[in-house]
């Protein structure tokens, strides 16, 4: 299975660096805070990584980044763990 399109909710978003992977990894995303600094950074870094060049140089910082690769297949290739989804998960 693969997650793209999937929601995340960060309920404590502060600069949204949980929105920026969430972005860069092709799924949706919803932050909430208090503080309205947060949430004026957090937009300003989502129009930030429209930029191709940005983008690029955030997928470089995170290490090991495959944004096209599902979970069990990292899993079962790269760790050598085999992975079943568990019957309670849903696809969105």
């Amino acid at each position: 299975f693969e997650w793209g399109g999937a929601w995340i909710l960060d309920p404590f978003a502060g600069s949204s660096t949980t929105g920026i992977a969430a972005n860069l990894a092709n799924r949706r995303y919803v932050g909430l805070d208090l503080e309205t600094a947060y949430l004026d950074m957090g937009i300003q870094r989502r129009q930030e990584i429209e930029d191709p060049a940005i983008a690029a140089a955030y997928r470089a910082k995170i290490s090991g980044f495959e944004p096209h690769v599902p979970l069990n297949s990292y899993l079962q290739e790269e760790v050598g763990v085999a992975y079943e989804k568990p019957p309670m998960m849903v696809d969105f």
